[in-house]
């Protein structure tokens, strides 16, 4: 027990605002989430999720009889093929080189693995966002449209890079049985080599699945054990359903299909691009810039529901120390993004992350400039008289 500033008695309850932050019991929950960080993360890019279950669906794959079994398009001079190497080559950001083969999937084969080397000179991206050196699997409908809101890409690179093994899982929809794998340098410039590729149909390895529920548990568990003491630190009833709703939007945008994601996000996108038509001709700089931010537009999402829950943990808990709050920010943003690995067509993104972060920081800073230096300036109320 202490004297106060004013002269009263101040008990350990009256500092443990102040303190609860950096207590063994907050430190053993953050443990408790980073360790769980790390298995997860660990789980799913270490152990083997996936087994190959059926023969190779493409054909001519290794381009041993040239390009037999492909439809091209694009110059004649554009695409040759030599040592089971085909060589993408363009020097006119007008034009496009392609290369695709549809694929007829079993009627249990509805997941596919798709494996690809390749190696760039030179690239130069385009102003589009899907302007580079690009492979990718689509399903297909029975009626020839492709089906984008599903599609991998795992090869999506410009400038120069060196022989690499590019891997990725395409989960077809239901009453799809058809894919298309494409290899393109779409209007960009320079030189794309690709050897080895291959489409097969896989199945998931029973002991990943086990593993995935048991970490799925923990996560569950850690949740409660996390979130519940961090909601009941802020006294303000108000306070504590703004963080409910934030933190349900937060989940929702995390977990659901990138299908459903893209169609919720669409709208926004079209609106964003109607604007932009009503301006007059911008600089091919900034015509670039807000073609990528209109492609990004969910990043925006991100750091603004980032900024809300900083926010309002600020203001409705500003005895709060800062730092440790900023952690646990942190920390909430990278499971939020960790989480996605549970979720079907999803996957964590480092750019993501970094959009939660400058949300959460974003909300600090004005905070700090603005909310809490008006709170120190404005006068206290005087202490009522003693009798």
């Amino acid at each position: 027990m202490t004297l106060g500033s004013n002269g009263g008695e101040t008990t350990e309850r009256d500092e443990a605002p102040e303190t609860r932050a950096l207590s063994r019991p907050a430190l053993v929950r953050v443990g408790i989430i980073a360790l769980l960080l790390g298995l997860t993360i660990g789980w799913f890019n270490l152990f083997p999720r996936y087994e190959r279950s059926g023969d190779e669906l493409l054909r001519n794959g290794r381009f041993d009889q040239a390009l037999e079994g492909w439809t091209v398009q694009g110059p004649a001079d554009a695409i040759s093929v030599a040592d089971g190497t085909v060589t993408l080559t363009l020097d006119d950001s007008r034009r496009s080189a392609r290369m695709s083969q549809v694929l007829t999937a079993g009627p249990e084969q509805r997941t596919l693995g798709l494996s690809v080397e390749v190696a760039t000179e030179g690239v130069k991206a385009g102003p589009k966002a899907w302007q580079l050196a690009r492979v990718y699997l689509v399903g297909r409908t029975s009626e020839g449209t492709p089906h984008w809101k599903g599609h991998i890409s795992p090869v999506r690179v410009s400038g120069d890079n060196p022989w690499r093994r590019y891997s990725g899982t395409l989960v077809l929809p239901a009453g799809v049985r058809e894919a298309v794998v494409k290899l393109a340098l779409a209007r960009a410039t320079g030189v794309m080599r690709i050897r080895d590729v291959s489409v097969f149909p896989v199945r998931e390895v029973a002991a990943f699945r086990y593993g995935t529920l048991a970490l799925l548990g923990g996560w569950v568990i850690a949740g409660a054990l996390v979130a519940l003491p961090l909601v009941r630190s802020v006294r303000s009833r108000t306070a504590r359903i703004l963080i409910a709703l934030i933190v349900l939007a937060i989940l929702i945008g995390t977990l659901i299909p990138r299908s459903l994601q893209d169609q919720i996000f669409r709208p926004a996108k079209e609106a964003f691009k109607a604007a932009l038509a009503l301006l007059p001709a911008l600089p091919p700089e900034i015509d670039r810039m807000l073609a990528i931010s209109i492609q990004h537009l969910d990043a925006y999402g991100h750091a603004f529901l980032f900024f809300a829950i900083a926010m309002v943990f600020r203001v409705f808990r500003p005895d709060g120390r800062s730092i440790a709050q900023y952690g646990h920010l942190l920390l909430f943003a990278a499971v939020s993004e960790t989480l996605q690995y549970f979720a079907p067509t999803r996957q964590p993104g480092l750019h993501d992350w970094l959009s939660d972060v400058a949300g959460i920081t974003l909300a600090f800073l004005l905070y700090a400039a603005v909310i809490g230096r008006f709170r120190k300036r404005r006068p206290r109320a005087a202490p009522p008289p003693q009798r």
